[in-house]
């Protein structure tokens, strides 16, 4: 059959007459409407309902299917490029390209840019983008990551001050002896035992103590003459050629009267005689003296023809001059046991208890005794009197002396360990 021909023009409605063109979209057209209607740009089309896009006019047909510019908004009647982002395509005209400004992190061309520090960027990369802790900027290149949270970009790390401890970058920093800490490190941060401030770096121990001083307090404090350590609080005491010094801790249980020293002084000797069955010949005279006296005493004894012997503390923080506590001097029937005046209780019962096991000796072993034995046994009668009286811990100081007292304590300690205790007073009696 052959096929029916048209007979209007669909613009002009016209019935045709003449020649006349038929679009491959079906559209028929007679020859004066297709001479004086405007055509499509893009399908060459002519149309009553024409628009205009970028200075061009397009039917509705080629703008429903032009790619749209993601930036102007206006169909693409070109060349176009297309970006790849996480979730989609951002199709941009090639003049959008040109002009537009891109975003310093994502490099897509945007509108929307927000000026930062180092750059420019766009809404998405705002809200995907890395903060900085103390500036609060968007970080588009290199950053520092301490821990799990905290973000710095490189400037404030370069600029904010860091922990001297953690080494974290802090605007909270508190300065302390040696350096600058967060107020996380301040938490864990040493004190010192004497003047109670934080402090960094170097710190000091005195014998087996694991208490703390800071390097200040130990090169600037007093220093307290039993246990060595330096002090703020305490009790500085005129003496006769020098100050006598106790720190709080030592001065709270020094033996400050006459009468207590005495009684400690029985006390002793009775312990003496129940745990370790010594017996005193005679009970020496107990002179309680201030350090100058002692010292004195003392060098009046070395000049003499009788044998002395005393109870000197050796445990310090830095070489210096032997501390003498006490001694023990006998001349024919007149014995005397001297000891320092202000001594902790403990520490008094101690040298009491050195010193007359040289009374003992005096009447029970030779003469001729090597010193590690007669300074060896003293001390181990001190030790075990601090054992009676519950003080572990200072009667363990003791055992860590390294001196003649700390060697011949260690071979009594050996000995009734192996032997017994017989075994020592027998050892004690010999040559």
């Amino acid at each position: 059959m052959d096929k029916k021909q048209p007979r209007f023009c669909h613009l002009c409605r016209e019935k045709l007459s003449g020649k006349y063109l038929v679009y491959d979209n079906g559209l028929v057209v007679c020859e004066r409407c297709n001479r004086t209607t405007p055509h499509c740009s893009m399908c060459d089309i002519p149309s009553h309902q024409l628009t205009k896009a970028r200075s061009q006019l397009i039917c509705a047909a080629c703008r429903q299917k032009a790619p749209m510019c993601a930036i102007c908004e206006e169909p693409i009647l070109d060349r176009y490029f297309t970006y790849q982002t996480d979730n989609k395509s951002l199709i941009v005209c090639d003049q959008c390209r040109q002009s537009t400004p891109q975003c310093s992190r994502c490099h897509l061309p945007s509108r929307q840019l927000t000026q930062i520090r180092e750059g420019s960027i766009c809404p998405a990369c705002r809200e995907q983008a890395p903060v900085c802790k103390f500036c609060s900027e968007p970080i588009l290149h290199r950053y520092i990551k301490y821990g799990r949270n905290l973000i710095v970009c490189e400037d404030c790390d370069r600029t904010v001050p860091h922990c001297s401890t953690c080494k974290v970058p802090s605007r909270q920093l508190t300065k302390v002896q040696g350096g600058s800490i967060c107020p996380a490190c301040r938490k864990k941060a040493m004190k010192c035992a004497c003047c109670n401030e934080i402090f960094l770096g170097t710190y000091y121990t005195i014998d087996d103590s694991l208490v703390r001083y800071c390097e200040t307090c130990i090169n600037t404090r007093s220093r307290c003459d039993i246990c060595h350590a330096p002090f703020i609080q305490g009790k500085i005491l005129s003496g006769r050629d020098s100050d006598i010094r106790r720190c709080a801790a030592c001065f709270s249980s020094a033996v400050t009267t006459r009468e207590e020293a005495e009684r400690l002084y029985r006390e002793t000797l009775a312990l003496l005689k129940r745990e370790l069955a010594l017996e005193m010949a005679v009970l020496p005279k107990l002179h309680v003296v201030d350090r100058a006296t002692l010292v004195e005493k003392r060098r009046q004894a070395n000049t003499s023809a009788y044998p002395i012997t005393s109870t000197r503390d050796t445990t310090r923080l830095e070489p210096e001059p032997q501390h003498l506590l006490g001694f023990f001097r006998r001349i024919n029937d007149d014995w005397n046991i001297y000891i320092e005046h202000f001594l902790p209780r403990i520490r008094f019962q101690a040298v009491a208890a050195h010193e007359l096991a040289h009374a003992w000796q005096s009447t029970h072993a030779p003469e001729t005794q090597p010193p590690r034995i007669v300074e060896g046994f003293a001390e181990w009668i001190a030790y075990k009197i601090l054992l009676a009286l519950g003080e572990q811990h200072e009667a363990e100081r003791l055992t860590q002396r390294s001196d003649l007292y700390g060697e011949g304590l260690q071979y009594f300690i050996a000995l009734e360990s192996q032997q017994g205790h017989k075994a020592v007073l027998q050892r004690a009696r010999r040559r």
